[in-house]
């Protein structure tokens, strides 16, 4: 059964995070300051949504800071983030000095998520079918990776095997 957490600390980014993936993030607001330094303190998570150009999607992926990478006098940080679970936005929140929201998390297995629903009502969870294979984000893959290759002629291994990997995962196939 899904989980509701309420007052969950959000991080509208222009970035899809996933399960398992690994971002630095650079933190320089003070909301978000705020934010990070309350999940460090109380060893909480946050969630990362995509900000879009058409605006915030309800469906993100909530993230553990893993370490602190560097601190700065000014107060603003390095971190390292691992995606967790991901997640749908069921409500915002605008009384806490950063952006929150009450989510559900979702499986992260797509395929399990999609037998179970088959075998039970015969329709798929909308929002994460979206989430794992909207074209949007296949077309943004591919365009990026014929970027790179028309750019380099040559993509290193290590990029190339996180490509693969995330248009694996829209897909619903572990990699």
């Amino acid at each position: 059964m899904a989980e509701i957490q309420e007052r969950f600390p959000l991080f509208p980014l222009g970035l899809v995070l996933i399960p398992r993936e690994l971002v630095p993030l650079h933190i320089f607001e003070e909301r978000y300051r705020v934010m990070i330094g309350e999940c460090l303190e109380h060893e909480r998570e946050f969630g990362i949504v995509w900000l879009a150009d058409d605006g915030l999607k309800d469906i993100g992926c909530s993230a553990r800071i893993e370490r602190v990478l560097e601190r700065f006098d000014d107060g603003r940080l390095n971190v390292l983030v691992e995606g967790t679970k991901p997640f749908k936005l069921v409500r915002r929140i605008d009384d806490l000095p950063y952006p929150a929201g009450d989510i559900q998390t979702l499986p992260d297995d797509l395929r399990d998520t999609l037998e179970e629903q088959r075998k039970s009502r015969g329709a798929p969870l909308y929002p994460y079918l979206v989430y794992a294979r909207n074209p949007a984000y296949f077309r943004a893959a591919q365009g990026m990776w014929a970027a790179l290759q028309q750019e380099t002629k040559r993509v290193p291994g290590t990029l190339r095997s996180l490509l693969n990997r995330r248009v694996a995962w829209w897909n619903g196939c572990e990699f």
